[in-house]
Formats: structure tokens, sequence, C-alpha cells
């Protein structure tokens, strides 16, 4: 029994390992024909050339590891029923389930290393392939402002508007806060040039405050710095920043948590965070519907027909995806369902195959 699952083992890491290296170069190169026109323009070096498309691999083996994963439960078990292997196997007794087992485990061991390169490795590779970008190839400032009109409620009934941040430089600008009473009247209000975080405190710069006075009117007096008493931090903004891929699923859980706990709208990033979870299962789903392909039509079907199907189904369960996201972003669908859509169907398909094919 050992040597079986080694040696069906075997045929599919080596399918999978091939794929992988394919489908990682064939995105590699896209990549490449997509930037060339900033690569010629600013001519970054070849050093920086290197270190941005080796640092955008982590994000492309996600990408392809569950085709390359159905392409390789297709193909290795398909070549052994062409070989008869398979009917070699059952004629020693060894069932289907035995024979399929070692691919499917091999499945949930892939989803098992996507999970941690998403919360370890890629959300960091991608970070940096991005500031690569930024900085050297399309020489944009290292410290980049953005325009971002974010909203955030500080304690004290504190309401703070943001509408520039630079992240990189633990700075806000064109900030305005706004303490209001319990009901909802404006108490104070503060207009900030800049907010800086220094020596784990923010500070702002060149402001004016507005104080309601008992008469009813507002005093106002310039502030050169003050401190601003707010529960953000650096960091916190940095996420406000960060696109899904660029963040593990701690960072994507507690940033939805944090709007949801504010009051804002977190729907989207709730929408983020389950589908971030529920890709990482994708490789062992894809095995759940190659490996009885294989066994049901493995001797009637090549290699080609197997690069065909694995492009329809991929392409099948993209569009799946891509349906139920959008319903869980307008609020079609609640975030998990909306995310979980496209595996459930794949996982009722793949139960559905399993009990078709003849033991």
């Amino acid at each position: 029994m050992k040597l079986v699952t080694r040696y069906v083992s075997a045929q599919f890491l080596r399918i999978y390992a091939l794929c992988v290296i394919g489908l990682v170069a064939a995105l590699v190169v896209v990549e490449l024909f997509e930037t060339i026109d900033e690569l010629l323009r600013h001519n970054p070096g070849w050093g920086a050339i290197a270190s941005f498309f080796a640092l955008r691999i982590p994000q492309h083996y996600m990408e392809v590891t569950p085709v390359a994963a159905l392409l390789a439960s297709i193909i290795s078990l398909g070549i052994l029923s062409r070989h008869s292997e398979i009917i070699a196997f059952r004629s020693v007794g060894i069932g289907l389930p035995r024979i399929a087992g070692p691919v499917l485990g091999l499945g949930l061991i892939l989803s098992l290393v996507t999970i941690v390169a998403n919360e370890m490795l890629v959300p960091y590779t991608n970070q940096k392939a991005a500031m690569i970008r930024q900085t050297v190839i399309e020489r944009r400032p290292v410290q980049t402002v953005r325009q971002n009109k974010v909203w955030f409620r500080g304690p004290d009934q504190t309401l703070m508007h943001v509408g520039l941040i630079s992240p990189d430089e633990d700075a806000l600008y064109d900030v305005h806060l706004y303490q209001m009473s319990p009901e909802m009247k404006m108490l104070r209000r503060v207009d900030a040039r800049e907010l800086r975080w220094e020596n784990g405190q923010w500070f702002l710069a060149g402001g004016r405050e507005y104080l309601l006075m008992p008469t009813g009117a507002y005093q106002t007096r310039p502030l050169v710095r003050a401190p601003v008493p707010l529960r953000e931090k650096p960091a916190d903004f940095r996420k406000a920043e960060t696109r899904p891929d660029q963040m593990s699923y701690t960072e994507l859980h507690e940033y939805r948590d944090r709007l949801m706990r504010g009051g804002y709208p977190f729907v989207r990033a709730d929408v983020d965070f389950q589908r971030k979870v529920s890709y990482s299962f994708v490789s062992f789903i894809m095995t759940l519907i190659g490996v009885p392909y294989a066994l049901r039509d493995g001797r009637s079907s090549g290699v080609a027909m197997g690069i065909a199907l694995s492009v329809f189904i991929g392409f099948i369960y993209w569009v799946l995806l891509s349906v139920g996201v959008s319903f869980g972003y307008a609020n079609r669908l609640p975030p998990a369902a909306a995310a979980w859509f496209a595996n459930v169907v794949f996982i009722l398909a793949g139960g559905y195959l399993f009990l078709n094919v003849r033991q």
C-alpha cells in the first residue's frame, strides 16, 4: 500500500511541478510585456527588474496552483489509466478510493501551503514588489501622498476626516477633527495642515481650533503644535491604503473588525477576507473535480484533452467566484455566501462525479 501511495504521489507531484513552472513562467512573461513601456522609459537596471519579478513569483504561484493541481490530477491518473496501471492495481485488490487518496491528500496539503504562504510570505513579497514598481520602475517618489478622504472615529465622540495619507512617512494631511456632544452638536473643531506620528503619539501642526462657547459662538485660535488623542496608529492608516493581496488573513480580519467597531461600511472588507480564506481551499477542491474525471474517462482522453478541460473548469470557477464576489460587494449576498459560492458548487460537482465513478 505504501508503494502505491508513493508511486501515485510521485506521478502527481512531477506533473504538478511542471505545470507550476510553465504557468508561472507564462504569467511572468505576460507581466513583462505589461511593464515593458515603463522599463524602457525609466531604465531601472537589471537588478531592480530581477528583484521585482522574483518578488512577484509567490503571488503568481498562488494564482496558478489550483489549475496546476487540477491538471496534475487529471493527467497523472489519466496516464495511469491509459497504461492500464489502474486496472493492474484493482486486479490485486486495490480499490479506487485507495488510488485516489494520495492525490486528494496532496491537494489538501497544497491548500494548507497556500494558507501558510498567504499569511506569512505573499503579503510581504507583494508589498516589496509594489514598492519597487512604484519607486524604481515608475520613478514615483518614495513618500507618496495619495487622495483618500477617509473617516475615522476617535474617543470622546471625536470624528476625523483625512484628505491625504502618506503611510511611508507616518503623516496625515488635510485633517479635520470634530468633537461632538451626545446630541451630535459640534463642540470643537480642529483643522490641521498635517498630523504626524512622533514618539508613540499623534501631533498636529499648522492648525486652527474652533471652540464652542457658552454664548453659542465659536472662539478660534491658531495651533502651532498640539497632541491629538487618536487611538489609530500609522499601521491602521497603512491598512486603509493596502490592497487585500498585500494583507495577511490576520490583517484583513483585524481591518474588517476595526471598520465594524467604528460603524463604518465593512461589507467590502468582509467579502475580501472571506474570499481570501475560500480561495485557499481551491487546490483541494480542484483535485475533487479532477480525480473522478480521470478515473472515469482517463483511457479515452489524452494530455491535450486534460489541458483543455482544466482551462474550461478554471474559467467556470473564475466566473462563479467573480459573480459571487460582485453580489457580495453589492450587498445582495452575505459576504460568506458570496465568497464561498463557487467552492460549494464545485464541491457538490466533485461529489456527484465521485458517486458516478464505477467501483
